[in-house]
């Protein structure tokens, strides 16, 4: 297996299954350890997307041949990402240990200083929905047909390389909707949720992983696009211009 495979679907795979087995032979061990905000899941939740985030940030100051919209939007998914950091972590505030302000008392489901927990967790509720859907969207569906598209058609898009990952994240993917799944059965824990957003900043941090080795040209990754159909796409696109 090659190492993009071990990283972004052995690995993640591996960790479901160690998380889901430690549950029902362990608890104390899974309360002490995995469980809550200072539990193991929600801090490396939070430093998988502040990875995320400041490796976006780089490639998009560093890679000066880039096309400017792709530095724009990389930019953009890293400042994103050290957003929802923060929101994990709740800013600092249970590392440092502060009391919340008065009005994130009165107003936030959990009493904690932070937006996503904010009228009834509404936000966050809606947060991940859309990252539910997105994930399946934008690391299956659209790569899947990309890939098809090109395999019957020849056709590709010069976008394409800068921005989709192949199906490299697509485990991830499908690793979060199967932990979905499982909220209804009794395998069920207390920080499902917990684990999926896991997974999430997992993938989150795979995207850019995989984009930095692919412009690097060093890139191996399964359901990946040819190299010659995006030179073919770029050409087309500077004919045009």
């Amino acid at each position: 297996m090659p190492p993009a495979s071990l990283w972004l679907a052995g690995a993640p795979l591996l960790v479901v299954g160690l998380y889901l087995a430690v549950f029902p032979l362990a608890p104390d061990l899974f309360a002490r350890w995995l469980q809550g905000e200072l539990g193991m899941i929600e801090l490396a939740t939070a430093l998988l997307f502040l990875t995320a985030s400041i490796s976006a940030i780089r490639l998009a100051r560093l890679e000066a041949t880039l096309p400017r919209y792709c530095r724009v939007l990389y930019g953009l998914f890293g400042m994103l990402a050290l957003f929802v950091a923060l929101e994990e972590i709740s800013y600092g505030q249970h590392l440092a240990g502060w009391i919340s302000p008065e009005f994130f008392q009165r107003h936030n489901q959990q009493s904690e200083t932070n937006l996503h927990n904010l009228l009834g967790s509404k936000p966050g509720k809606r947060l991940t929905r859309i990252a539910d859907v997105g994930s399946l969207l934008g690391l299956i569906a659209l790569p899947l047909g990309l890939v098809l598209l090109h395999r019957y058609t020849g056709r590709s898009f010069a976008w394409e390389r800068y921005l989709v990952p192949g199906l490299a994240l697509a485990p991830l993917a499908l690793l979060a909707r199967g932990v979905a799944n499982l909220k209804a059965t009794e395998w069920a824990s207390p920080d499902l949720n917990e684990l999926r957003e896991l997974l999430w900043a997992w993938a989150a941090w795979g995207y850019v992983a995989v984009l930095r080795a692919r412009l690097a040209g060093t890139a191996s990754l399964p359901g990946a696009i040819p190299e010659r159909a995006f030179t073919t796409a770029e050409a087309r696109a500077s004919e045009r211009a």
